[in-house]
């Protein structure tokens, strides 16, 4: 009898070890709006689909709902493929990207993005008087991985993102009121700690 109840207890116990862990929170399951906890509210779109779009709701060149032209300073419409084909720009840091998320996902986080097909790509409206970025939208594949990070982590990232990238725009550019820019962020080459170059003493 002893034996018995011993043996009931170590099926039990691995029963109770080998249940399917808690599926992970999904903070854009549905369309309309997320708020981080320092007020920042950010619309969602295309929950069911394979890519979610999470705008800051105060943006207005990225917004979901914004006007798709660009505009010279004097107003005019930019109107032909010509005109939009001549705007351009680079990121005035190079690495810039590598750096902010690096520092802003774990390394765990990176290695299970780095499976992903299409896992983020950032956008942004540039101010082509200095080269600042004034808004950030992101599109994220539908995956866990993203679809769990709270909008808080959003919120960071887009703040590091306004502080820290800056621009180089060309000459066309700067006669506009606002270009845009995009990132397909690749995660097999933000490196892991690991992955790291030592620095050689000095």
């Amino acid at each position: 009898m002893k034996r018995l109840v011993i043996l009931c207890c170590l099926l039990l116990a691995a029963a109770a070890y080998a249940q399917t862990p808690e599926p992970a929170v999904n903070y854009y399951a549905k369309d309309g709006t997320v708020q981080a906890s320092d007020g920042t509210v950010y619309s969602i779109y295309g929950s069911d689909f394979p890519n979610i779009s999470i705008s800051n709701a105060q943006n207005t060149c990225l917004a979901l709902n914004a006007d798709p032209n660009l505009y010279y300073k004097d107003g005019r419409v930019v109107e032909t493929v010509e005109e939009y084909e001549s705007t351009g720009g680079t990121v005035t840091e190079k690495g810039v990207f590598a750096r902010v998320f690096r520092e802003l996902f774990t390394d765990e986080q990176i290695a299970a993005l780095r499976s992903l097909r299409w896992p983020m790509t950032v956008m942004y409206a540039v101010n082509p008087e200095d080269g600042t970025t004034f808004e950030v939208s992101f599109v994220i594949g539908n995956y866990p991985e993203l679809t769990s990070l709270p909008p808080d982590f959003y919120a960071k990232l887009e703040r590091r993102l306004k502080e820290e990238v800056r621009w180089h725009v060309n000459d066309f550019s700067k006669q506009l009121k606002y270009v845009f820019g995009t990132t397909e962020v690749k995660f097999k080459q933000i490196p892991l700690t690991s992955e790291l170059e030592e620095k050689p003493a000095e």
